[in-house]
Parts: structure tokens; sequence; C-alpha cells
């Protein structure tokens, strides 16, 4: 190999471990308040605006809504065809450890075929917790996902139980 192309190699080696560094063991300190914040607002509007990609990215493989487990093509279908708007009062996370939960009232907001659903829900509480995930597609990091809602049962917000919209995330 020729000496300036040996060079330019070292170089651009020396910057990717440099950068790898700086990603991995000095990166800034995770402010899991900020993280959460941040990440349910994205989810929202992403379900607002009927792209249930970004939204399926903030839920864990362990969604459950209470106690109902719906699908990722159900939650999806839901997300493309209503575009939900939620409006979460409350986006202070009590964190303990790799878990976090958040107590609060909603405004839910979606439209059903010729139905519209738009009401204030009291009593939410939100569960999230860390779970392995990448920064840059191939750093490995820890990223909060929304585990399990749990609402008042008098609402509308089954998985295809008894109550309310029987079936809103069927097939």
């Amino acid at each position: 190999m020729r000496k300036p192309t040996a060079i330019v190699l070292s170089v651009i080696g020396l910057a990717a471990l440099l950068l790898f560094l700086r990603l991995t063991l000095f990166a800034p300190a995770h402010n899991d308040q900020k993280e959460i914040a941040q990440a349910l607002q994205d989810s929202i509007q992403a379900g607002r605006e009927g792209r249930p990609g970004v939204v399926m990215d903030f839920l864990s493989d362990k969604f459950k809504i209470n106690g109902q487990t719906p699908s990722r093509n159900q939650v999806e279908k839901f997300v493309r065809n209503n575009k939900p708007d939620i409006e979460v009062f409350n986006n202070n996370a009590v964190v303990s450890g790799d878990t976090a939960r958040i107590d609060t009232s909603v405004h839910v907001k979606f439209h059903i075929l010729t139905q519209e659903f738009d009401q204030k829900v009291d009593n939410v509480t939100l569960v999230f917790q860390k779970e392995d995930g990448h920064k840059f597609i191939f750093i490995p990091d820890t990223e909060w996902h929304l585990v399990q809602v749990q609402a008042p049962t008098n609402i509308p917000i089954d998985v295809g139980g008894d109550g309310g919209l029987a079936g809103m995330f069927g097939d």
C-alpha cells in the first residue's frame, strides 16, 4: 500500500474509533423523564398522522390494554385507519429502576366509520419499561417502551371485549 493511502486509512480508522467511543463510553447521561416524555410525544403525534411505525416502535412487545394484548397488526390497522388524537395531561413519570409510571387524565378522540369517540378519561395509568434497543442501528442502548395502559373499564377502549366499542382493534 502506498504511504498516502495508508495515512488516509489510518486517519479514517482513528476518526471512526473516536466516534464510537464518544457514542458509547462518553455519551451524555440518560435523562429518563425527558426520554419518556419525548417518546410519548412522538408516538402521539405519529398516531394523529396515522403513522403506525413510530407508534409500534414505542410499544413494548408485551403491550397490554386493561390486561388484554392486541396484536401488532390490530394496533397498526387501528392507528392507520382511525388516526387517534390523544392528549396526555401529565407526562411526568415516576421512575423506579427500569420501570416508570404516569398517572394521568387523557383526552381521546378518534373516528370509527361514522362514529366519533371524543372523551376525557380520568384515572389512566401508563406503565413504561426500559428495554434493550439500539442507537444508530448498531450501538446497543436501552429505550423506554410503553408496556401497559390501565384505564377505567366503563370507557370504550376494550380490545374486542364486551364493553364499549367491541372489536375496536379487530381485523
